[in-house]
């Protein structure tokens, strides 16, 4: 048995600020069901930039969403964007271990690895709350009210489903339990 999975590390190619205004890190190929249940985000530098070392985690975000990438990269993929509700720079050197995929999923023994690096527990960070792009705080993710969702049928939930995933119509099951 697998142990849970706790934070996402990616090996981000990205300016600090790109990621910021953008309001998290974005293009990766990812298992959204897993990501999804993870706290934090590691960015890590895929190159030196601004006086810290190829390999530092950089900045952690927390996790709000993973939504569709905004990328425009041409690709067969289908990319995610990994959203945060807040963030704390940081310079922790050597965090990324030359692993070939540049998404990792990090359990509670490689968090703690990282937290005695850094001296204190990812709780412990200074966290900013992310901007909207006329910086005012971003609102937290709200969960999804059942009285500001219509009545839908199953044609219209298929039909608005495979617009979203960028589907066929007819690629879109949907079973309900009773």
């Amino acid at each position: 048995m697998s142990k849970p999975k706790t934070a996402i590390a990616v090996y981000d190619r990205y300016p600090t600020e790109t990621i910021l205004s953008k309001g998290g890190s974005f293009s990766w190929v990812l298992n959204r069901d897993v990501a999804i249940q993870c706290r934090y985000l590691i960015c890590c530098r895929s190159f030196a930039q601004d006086n810290q070392l190829k390999d530092s985690a950089f900045l952690i975000g927390k996790i709000s969403d993973i939504v569709p990438s905004p990328d425009p990269e041409k690709t067969t993929q289908k990319r995610w964007m990994i959203e945060f509700s807040e963030y704390a720079l940081v310079d922790i050197p050597n965090v990324w271990k030359k692993w070939q995929n540049p998404v990792r999923y990090f359990d509670s023994e490689e968090i703690q690895e990282l937290e005695e690096k850094l001296g204190k527990s990812l709780d412990e960070l200074d966290f900013q709350p992310m901007m909207k792009a006329k910086g005012e705080p971003k609102p937290e993710a709200e969960p999804e009210l059942e009285r500001d969702v219509k009545p839908l049928t199953i044609k219209e939930a298929k039909i608005g489903l495979a617009k979203s995933f960028g589907v066929d119509v007819d690629a879109i099951e949907i079973i309900i339990r009773g």
